[in-house]
């Protein structure tokens, strides 16, 4: 009985924590592609760190084509990023 009251509580926090990460990275990714298409140089990070947060939420919602897109786009911003800074 307890730990059933405590699986469940556990699920509500987890379901809105996922639903924090969602909404955080969404609300992320509208002015992080504006910026990168403006030519802001911030755009490309704020595009990375929304990234990196959509790939936590796909984590934990199991949901295998968000997690690769997500895996993806982490690698390629890594690259871009080490590119930018450590190759040119």
């Amino acid at each position: 009985m307890l730990y059933e009251k405590l699986l469940e509580r556990l699920l509500q926090v987890n379901d809105k924590l996922l639903n924090v990460l969602k909404w955080t990275a969404t609300a992320l990714l509208v002015p992080a592609g504006y910026m990168t298409q403006a030519g802001y140089a911030q755009g490309p990070t704020l595009l990375y760190i929304a990234g990196l947060i959509w790939l936590a939420a796909a984590i934990m919602m199991r949901d295998k084509a968000l997690i690769a897109t997500n895996v993806v786009m982490a690698i390629a911003g890594t690259v871009g990023i080490l590119q930018k800074y450590y190759v040119a």
